[in-house]
């Protein structure tokens, strides 16, 4: 259940405020970095710009190319709030891939740590978009979030640096075919074949191919804790996250809408079918 901007203490309205101007910013950034730079970049190396083409939006298309090495592709984790550690076993950050300089020595891909300035992590800094840019090449995801170490104030930081997300593909399927109402308890109930099946389905839903992996399945299967725009999970959650920067093919990047506030079953206003 959306939980309404009436219902929420004056100091929620105010966080909700400041997160939706800032994701609304990140988002313009983050679309000239995946698109815009992109399509330049092709023009400056004569290489022709694929846009994608209708028929590889259709259900069950198995059209299979290599990524251009001229799209830049990374996943930005916005949350609104703090992600509770009870999500560490699906999103990946420990102390060890904290934005701190002394983690970055660990990361040859990171020239940055000899010049560190642990300000520049701060979305109120007016270098942050400047300093984000230079860390959306790094090999998963990086986590924006409220900084827990301020209670009073409502400080977004660039908390850690190549955060795995991690949820098995059958779980995910079969959160979705709950949704979709194609089973009611497991993913076998109806037999090895449908499960196979399903997990089929859960790709093709987000259109993408069986065979596919690594940032483009980590941006939709995200953890069982987030209730997202896309399909309902039924834990509650006390948060909203935006996932950014989802790669659907060449010359395809999705900005995922924020997850909602999510206290009940219900999903009012989603399609009951795929």
């Amino acid at each position: 259940m959306w939980i309404y901007r009436e219902r929420l203490s004056y100091h929620e309205k105010l966080r909700r405020s400041l997160y939706e101007i800032l994701r609304d910013v990140l988002e313009q950034r983050l679309m000239k970095i995946s698109l815009v730079d992109s399509y330049y970049k092709h023009i400056q190396s004569g290489a022709e710009y694929s846009f994608v083409e209708k028929s590889e939006l259709k259900p069950k298309s198995k059209k299979a190319e290599k990524e251009s090495d001229l799209f830049r592709t990374f996943i930005v984790i916005f949350c609104e709030g703090t992600i509770h550690s009870s999500m560490k076993n699906y999103i990946r950050f420990f102390p060890e891939n904290k934005v701190i300089k002394e983690n970055l020595e660990f990361f040859a891909e990171l020239p940055l740590y000899k010049n560190f300035d642990r300000n520049l992590r701060y979305f109120d800094k007016p270098r942050f978009l400047d300093f984000l840019e230079s860390w959306v090449d790094v090999d998963y995801a990086l986590l924006i979030q409220q900084d827990p170490t301020v209670r009073r104030n409502n400080r977004y930081a660039l908390t850690h640096f190549h955060v795995k997300i991690d949820w098995p593909i059958a779980d995910a399927a079969e959160d979705l075919a709950q949704w979709l109402r194609y089973i009611q308890t497991h993913l076998y109930e109806m037999g090895d074949s449908e499960g196979r099946y399903l997990q089929r389905k859960l790709f093709e839903y987000y259109g993408c191919h069986v065979n596919v992996g690594g940032r483009r399945t980590a941006a939709y299967c995200r953890p069982a804790h987030e209730k997202t725009g896309f399909h309902h999970h039924r834990v509650r959650v006390k948060q909203r996250i935006t996932l950014h920067g989802q790669v659907l093919g060449a010359g395809a990047v999705q900005i995922l809408p924020h997850s909602t506030h999510g206290e009940t079953d219900s999903c009012p206003g989603k399609p009951r079918g795929p």
